[in-house]
């Protein structure tokens, strides 16, 4: 049996991670860490930020004044991790070199798992998501296009750019000519498989998993300082009632930038806003939160980087009970671990990962609101 359940779990690890490929979706869009070093929970991980270096004239026989380099970083910390368990007893655990049992239940472990990678990323990034092409129904070939303009203005990087939509969007965007002329493209893949495909410069793909914001219940707050200049984030605020949420979408009488609260607050207090004010606010300008809406997200690869790294394992793991494999998916860097322990005459499966990450560059993100 024990020779059995080595075979088994170094094929279903391998298995796990292909499986988890395919299904984490938006894990494979973004950016990742590569870094293959064996890691705890709630280990940090610096991602570096580039800084700019402006382009300067220049004149024969002058130097240039070198530009200083001011590196900045974001912090990612590895604290989600996961596990999906399931029990086998002594009878289905003779079936499982069959292939029949195993599988399946080992295929539905990793799919919550996958929907619990794709939720942290999608959460995280409409989070941080304060551009908005903000429309009732985005299924017209202008709302796409607003939405890339969007990336254009922020200037992001034209190369990796996606668009997730959820269900209902993807189902009302195949009915639109610019995705069924394919005869126009060449391309038959997109019909046939009932994807989107790529169009006007966007990887756009379903997700099941967007979700829905709820926004807060604020009402009637206003600003309350006269020394909001341009490029202020802590904007302190009086009056209101209701609560105002971290990701809820704002606007301040006067002007049309949209911003996304970082930081939010429940009556007066202070709010953190990003990007910065575009420009200055007066005191006592009316603030509007955007209502609940669908946040289908257009973004550049590098906007966000998704960490997920192996476990650190015990050297000896049989002398507490278990069997532990590991492994790397070598495409997607996805790392998945399997544990097998023996309780009670049955059998115990744990698929578990460990993950992290954070939006590094806000900045390449928009929202195509619904």
């Amino acid at each position: 049996m024990a020779n059995t359940l080595t075979n088994v779990m170094e094929i279903m690890v391998s298995l796990g991670v292909a499986s988890l490929r395919q299904n984490a979706i938006v894990a494979r869009l973004v950016n990742t860490d590569k870094n293959r070093e064996a890691a705890e929970k709630n280990q940090l991980i610096r991602v570096p930020v580039p800084s700019a270096v402006p382009a300067q004239n220049v004149t024969p026989g002058s130097a240039n004044t070198p530009t200083d380099l001011a590196p900045t970083g974001v912090d990612i910390t590895l604290d989600q991790w996961k596990e999906a368990r399931f029990k086998l007893s002594d009878r289905e655990l003779s079936e499982v070199e069959s292939g029949r049992i195993l599988p399946m239940a080992a295929d539905e472990g990793v799919k919550s798992l996958a929907n619990a990678v794709d939720s942290f990323i999608l959460t995280k990034m409409k989070n941080r998501a304060y551009s908005v092409r903000d429309t009732t129904n985005p299924v017209a070939v202008a709302d796409i296009t607003s939405v890339r303009k969007l990336l254009n203005q922020t200037l992001a990087p034209v190369a990796d750019r996606r668009l997730i939509v959820d269900p209902t969007v993807e189902e009302e965007m195949l009915r639109l000519d610019a995705f069924r002329d394919l005869d126009k493209t060449g391309q038959t893949d997109p019909l046939l498989e009932g994807i989107l495909g790529r169009r006007f410069g966007l990887d756009i793909g379903m997700d099941q998993n967007l979700a829905t914001h709820t926004a807060g219940t604020g009402s009637g707050y206003l600003t309350n300082s006269a020394a909001l200049t341009a490029g202020v984030k802590a904007i302190p605020v009086d009056t209101g009632t209701g609560t105002i949420l971290e990701g809820d979408i704002i606007t301040f009488a006067g002007h049309t930038q949209t911003y996304v609260v970082t930081t939010g607050v429940s009556g007066a207090g202070t709010l953190q806003i990003y990007p910065g004010l575009v420009v200055g606010v007066a005191d006592n300008v009316a603030i509007t939160v955007k209502a609940t809406h669908n946040p289908n997200l257009a973004f550049q690869k590098n906007a966000f980087c998704f960490a997920m790294r192996p476990l650190r394992i015990d050297p000896n793991p049989e002398m507490l009970g278990s069997n532990i494999a590991q492994a790397t998916d070598p495409i997607s860097g996805l790392t998945l671990r399997v544990e097998v322990i023996r309780v009670n005459k049955e059998t115990i499966w744990s698929y578990d990962c460990l993950y992290g990450g954070e939006v590094v560059r806000p900045e390449l993100l928009a929202r195509l609101c619904d």
